[in-house]
């Protein structure tokens, strides 16, 4: 077996195990194996060789290692020759692995495992016998047995099992520790372990591992005993993992015990929050105020959030408290909460929170902010121009006084009587001026296909004001016309363009078939793209019919280029059957 565990650590000098001999209790009568010490063999001296009858008597051995010589054992009814000793024990060997069994002595001795016989040396001889043996006992609890004859002449024999530890021979590795638990302290901020000892013989020590606070397990202790205490231990409620694994002199390492956690108490008060304050888009006088991640890490935690405001650029001694919060959110999701004033006016508010923990730890106040939100809007913008490009049109206007400040532009359309609709495509794939290299100004992506078009700018202060967009200023400008001219004209209506978004976001064009008659006898559809330098389509590929199916062809227009795509399913004899058309404008910098 190879080797298991999580951690191979360096071999710390091995604590060997010495066998000795020695009577460890006696008594009249017989006894069960039940009667002996855990690892001690039940002893039985028999008046013959043959192991029948009565046992003279019944003892308890640490070892089978006798010299009696010419003498009698010193057992009533047991002479000096013709008597018989047997040995037995349960034993468990814990993980198992290789072993190595030696026996010796003068006269005859057997020994067997689990009933097994593994040395046979039995024959009357004045000589002594030795006898050695490798062998690989399973893991778990096994049966041994030493049987030995003296016939005549002089009395001896000895048995010993030993673990063979060699790195190229054994590979077995330990059992985990069982029975492990840990017990908290908070009088003393520590944590003691203790588990059972195992069962290996061949053990050299016990490693207790700790998760470290910034990820990953690291040993804190090695030891060879079976209890280990963990002091000083923080007192901020965070949970501790320990688990618990052992090595053998060969290096092999075992499986960990399940993890022990402890939670200590909380004393640690959290750190101060910072926040910041700004105007709650699309409600009306309202504000928001955000905090950092680690305070909504403790609220996640358990903890809770205090605000508190009050009038005037200071906080002052007695501040408001206007709520509190406990969400559960994730730490890494919106964190605010949002103050509805009865209106901008000009009033001074300062703000600041308070977070405390789940062990009812308060942090200290928040660094106030202070602000002053209005209701005045920005001045209409002057010096509004268009200037018209491949993929789309570049707004630009004068630099306004007031600093700060975002702008929305729309497309817009201009009624007969010279009034101005609202109801037209905003510039959704707007690209800002930092990315243009060009100040107050941004790009209104669209297709490149020849219209007239009106576009409305205006600015946005931190509060959400705007001027009505009735007198807002407006530019008008012609678009540069790269559109196709198709000679198949319009769209069939048989096919639809599903996920336009698709193009400008994973590059790639979907459509399906909507209509089965008109579709019926497609066999393949053919992807083109318009090209505005030779006025002409080019093939981009072709893709076979599956019905039922949605059809992808890659296609991702290429920076700052409005790009014209048509799709037909093509019939038998090469004729189109349905036809659709789709353009799409990607900005320079998108």
């Amino acid at each position: 077996m190879s080797s298991v565990g999580v951690f191979r650590p360096a071999l710390a000098t091995a604590v060997v195990v010495t066998l000795t001999g020695g009577l460890v209790a006696s008594t009249t009568s017989p006894a069960s194996a039940a009667a002996c010490a855990t690892n001690t063999y039940t002893r039985q001296f028999f008046a013959n060789t043959g192991f029948s009858g009565t046992p003279k008597r019944t003892d308890c051995d640490t070892a089978v290692s006798e010299k009696w010589g010419t003498k009698s054992p010193g057992v009533s009814g047991v002479g000096k020759d013709n008597f018989g000793v047997r040995w037995s024990m349960k034993r468990d060997f814990g993980s198992g692995g290789p072993f190595t069994f030696t026996a010796s002595g003068q006269d005859g001795i057997r020994v067997y495992l689990d009933g097994a016989r593994k040395i046979d040396l039995w024959k009357n001889g004045a000589a002594t016998v030795t006898r050695t043996v490798n062998l690989t006992i399973p893991k778990g609890t096994h049966t041994l047995r030493i049987d030995y004859a003296n016939w005549t002449g002089t009395a001896a024999v000895k048995f010993a099992y030993t673990p063979r530890t060699g790195t190229t021979v054994d590979r077995v590795a330990p059992l985990a520790p069982t029975g492990a638990k840990v017990v908290y302290d908070k009088r003393t901020d520590s944590a003691t372990l203790s588990w059972a000892p195992n069962r290996e013989m061949d053990l050299v020590n016990y490693w207790v591992w700790r998760e470290h606070a910034a990820g990953g397990w690291v040993p804190m202790f090695i030891t060879d005993k079976t209890t280990q205490t963990d002091t000083g231990l923080p007192r901020n409620g965070r949970p501790i993992r320990y688990y618990i694994s052992v090595t053998d002199r060969a290096g092999n390492v075992s499986e960990s015990t399940p993890f022990l956690t402890v939670t200590p108490i909380d004393t640690v008060a959290p750190t101060a929050p910072a926040i910041s304050v700004s105007h709650m888009a699309d409600t009306p006088s309202s504000l928001k105020i955000h905090w950092d991640v680690r305070t909504q890490e403790e609220m996640t935690n358990g903890g809770t959030i205090s605000i508190y405001r009050s009038m005037g650029d200071t906080l002052g001694d007695n501040p408001e408290l206007i709520g509190t919060t406990s969400q559960k959110s994730s730490p890494t999701s919106v964190y605010r909460y949002v103050d509805k004033l009865p209106a901008f006016d000009g009033t001074t508010y300062t703000y600041a929170i308070v977070v405390t923990d789940a062990a009812r730890n308060a942090s200290p106040m928040s660094r106030p902010v202070s602000v002053t939100p209005d209701n005045v809007p920005p001045p209409v913008l002057t010096g509004l121009t268009a200037t018209p490009r491949a993929d789309g049109t570049v707004l630009s206007w004068d630099a306004p006084a007031e600093s700060g400040l975002r702008y929305a532009a729309t497309r817009v359309v201009r009624r007969p009587d010279g009034s101005i609709g609202h109801n037209s495509d905003g510039c959704s794939d707007a690209v800002s001026s930092d990315k243009l290299a060009q100040p107050n100004a941004m790009l209104c992506a669209g297709p490149a296909d020849g219209q007239t078009v009106t576009f409305l700018v205006t600015a946005i202060d931190k509060w959400g004001n705007h001027i009505d967009l009735g007198q807002a200023s407006t530019v008008t400008t012609t678009e540069l016309d790269n559109g196709p001219d198709d000679a198949l004209g319009e769209g069939s209506g048989a096919l639809t363009v599903l996920n336009p978004d698709s193009v400008l976001r994973y590059g790639f064009l979907e459509w399906a078939c909507t209509d089965e008659t008109a579709c019926s006898e497609i066999t393949d559809y053919r992807v083109e793209r318009w090209n505005v330098a030779t006025r002409t389509y080019e093939p981009v590929t072709s893709v076979a019919v599956a019905p039922g199916r949605r059809y992808r062809a890659i296609a991702r227009p290429a920076l700052g280029e409005t790009a014209y795509f048509r799709i037909t399913g093509t019939l038998a004899d090469g004729t189109p059957g349905a036809v659709v058309h789709y353009s799409v404008a990607r900005g320079s910098y998108m």
